[in-house]
Order: C-alpha cells, then sequence, then structure tokens
C-alpha cells in the first residue's frame, strides 16, 4: 500500500520555499531596496574620505592633470569599488539572514538593494559630500591648486555591490537550515 505524500500547510516551517504571496515578495524587494538607500548614506561619506581627488596648478589655459594625478584619479574609481564591495557583502549577508526561506525573491531584493545602493553612493559622494571642484576653479586665481572632483571613471565600478552582495548572499544561503523539503 502506497501512500500519498502529505503537503505541509503554508507558514509552517516545511512550506516550500517561494510560497508567500506576490504582494509579500514585493514588500521584502522594498523594504531591501529602502535599505540599499540608506546604506548608501553611510558609503558615500566613507568613498568621500578614503578617496583622495587630485589637485593641480590653474594656468592661463586651464587645469591639466599630470601622471600622478590621472593616477589618483583612477584610485578614486578603485575605492569606489572597495567600498562597495564592502557595505554589499554586509547588505547582502544581513538580507539573505532576513530573507530566508524566500528563494529566488531573496536574490532579487539582494540585486535590487545593491543597484540602488551602488547608484545612490556615487550620487552623494560626488554632490554632497565630495569637494566642489566648480566653485574651488571659480575662487582660484592662476597659479593657484584646484581640487578635482570625485567621479567614477568605469561603469564596472559600480559591480562593486552587487558582486559584494550577492557574495554576502551566499554566505547567508550556507548558515540557512536544510528542511526535509531541501533533501
Amino acid at each position: 500500500m502506497t501512500s500519498s505524500p502529505t503537503v505541509p500547510p503554508v507558514g509552517s516551517s516545511l512550506a516550500p520555499r517561494g510560497s508567500s504571496s506576490p504582494a509579500a515578495a514585493g514588500g521584502f524587494v522594498l523594504k531591501a531596496s529602502l535599505a540599499g538607500a540608506v546604506l548608501a548614506v553611510p558609503a558615500a561619506w566613507i568613498w568621500a574620505r578614503v578617496a583622495d581627488p587630485p589637485q593641480a596648478e590653474l594656468t592661463a589655459r586651464g587645469v591639466s592633470l599630470g601622471e600622478s594625478q590621472l593616477n589618483q584619479q583612477s584610485e578614486i574609481t578603485l575605492w569606489f569599488l572597495v567600498v562597495g564591495l564592502a557595505v554589499g557583502t554586509a547588505a547582502g549577508l544581513g538580507t539573505g539572514l532576513l530573507g530566508r526561506c524566500r528563494g529566488m525573491v531573496t536574490v532579487a531584493a539582494v540585486v535590487v538593494m545593491c543597484l540602488v545602493g551602488a547608484a545612490l553612493t556615487a550620487f552623494l559622494g560626488i554632490s554632497v559630500f565630495g569637494p566642489d571642484a566648480e566653485a574651488d576653479l571659480a575662487r582660484s586665481a592662476i597659479g593657484e591648486s584646484v581640487t578635482s572632483d570625485l567621479r567614477v571613471d568605469s561603469l564596472l565600478a559600480y559591480l562593486g555591490w552587487p558582486i559584494g552582495g550577492l557574495a554576502g548572499l551566499c554566505v547567508a544561503i550556507y548558515t540557512w537550515p536544510v528542511t526535509p523539503n531541501d533533501a
């Protein structure tokens, strides 16, 4: 005699992954994107503090950056990547721990959160926390040193947040309990 498998009720610890409603899934993704926006503020502040924008002398022809200043400009982009990796990893780990048993919704939430975080980190770092290069240039005379602005020279640097987020999520998934449905 064979017995038919029983399906556990929704909401029980043995409920299949992804069994939440679309509204609950959307709410989780929305909360994660808001978390990315909140985390972007300290990330932008940290990036603006560790990145060292180059300084150059103002001449009659304008400002031209030499080799060492161009290296500093590249370092600004590298610091954006490093800060994104660090904050994205922590965010992905936290979201993964909170989104346990949501399956692909958790992955989507981490990706959306990290994209929002990366975009806002760049905006806030450049516009709010970074130096005001235009104002510095306007008040400087020929022969004085002016500071460049913060900017991200490579779009690949924006991947720091999502790569870190997915790495943190992988660590969180490793800690998820294995239920009989997973075996």
